[in-house]
């Protein structure tokens, strides 16, 4: 594979015009996500056999809570305008074949974050189907780097991100790998190879009961979305030696039922700090009184595997 550096952005008269497509949804065997450009190329959807189990607008990817600032990370930039993503180089591969586009598809920096003033995500969408799929973006979220790499093949979803930091960087905490499953997800299970397990139900009340999950350190965590016999299981396949490491799930009824790996819980980030996370996510389809063992099974299974 030749490596070639290829820029996120071109100048356009006294905008930015970031190049690359403004929606794209990639379909690999029975796995499809979608990325948006105005989320600064972030996974905006997922389906699996045709069937939404990760929502749009739902700001995913690696989230820094800052203190006195907010929450700023990729896709998202609801605190704090000028503290945007900054992508600074953007590739794709399908089936080993490098994607590019012309210099004049794209669409203005005034159109990012489509998704927080109210406005619609892009309706032209491009689809592209292969085996296999790999984007790998680096960016720039104030004083980190971040070095992202998501890899789509055999219905796994792999994801790998590392940051560093040059400065001391206090934080509230670091959300990595968030991920938006769909509303309608009844019940979560999770569990420590070799040690406990935590399961629960997930239902559409606003008590504070049914909106913090967990919050412990998990090697998996799976959800399952009774109404389409569906789920999912996310394995944390490696991690940095500071920082931690909390699986995390909270309840927002009919938004989402979001999954995330919390790092940094009010710490303070050591200048010269870099770190890689990785996680893979398989899917799963099972009738209501299979699904807790089909879970255990996939999640014993992705440890067998990593991304290339």
């Amino acid at each position: 594979m030749t490596i070639m550096g290829v820029p996120a952005y071109a100048a356009d008269n006294n905008d930015v015009r970031a190049v690359g497509p403004a929606a794209l949804k990639i379909l690999c065997d029975d796995v499809l996500i979608r990325i948006d450009g105005p989320m600064k190329w972030t996974i905006n959807r997922v389906e699996y056999k045709g069937t939404p189990l990760w929502i749009e607008n739902s700001a995913c990817g690696t989230v820094f809570g800052f203190p006195g600032i907010g929450w700023i990370g990729t896709g998202h930039l609801a605190d704090r305008k000028d503290g945007a993503e900054d992508v600074l180089k953007l590739r794709m591969w399908l089936d080993d074949k490098e994607l590019s586009w012309p210099a004049g598809k794209g669409f203005l920096s005034s159109e990012l974050q489509l998704c927080l003033n109210g406005k619609p995500l892009p309706s032209s969408v491009e689809l592209v189907k292969g085996k296999q799929f790999k984007q790998h973006k680096i960016s720039r979220i104030l004083n980190f780097d971040v070095n992202c790499i998501i890899q789509l093949r055999h219905n796994r979803l792999y994801e790998e991100t590392t940051i560093s930091t040059r400065r001391e960087a206090p934080i509230n905490l670091v959300y990595n790998f968030t991920h938006a499953w769909t509303s309608t997800a009844t019940a979560f299970l999770s569990g420590k190879d070799g040690g406990e397990e935590i399961a629960g139900e997930l239902k559409d009340s606003n008590d504070v009961a049914n909106t913090n999950f967990i919050n412990k350190d998990m090697d998996w965590v799976a959800v399952y979305d009774g109404p389409s016999g569906k789920g999912v299981v996310s394995r944390l396949l490696a991690r940095p030696l500071l920082g931690g490491a909390v699986s995390f799930v909270r309840n927002c009824p009919k938004i989402y039922r979001k999954y995330a790996l919390m790092s940094f819980v009010n710490e303070t980030v050591p200048a010269g700090f870099t770190g890689t996370y990785k996680m893979v996510t398989g899917f799963f389809e099972a009738s209501a009184d299979k699904w807790q063992p089909m879970a255990r099974k996939l999640a014993h299974d992705l440890n067998t595997v990593s991304a290339e």
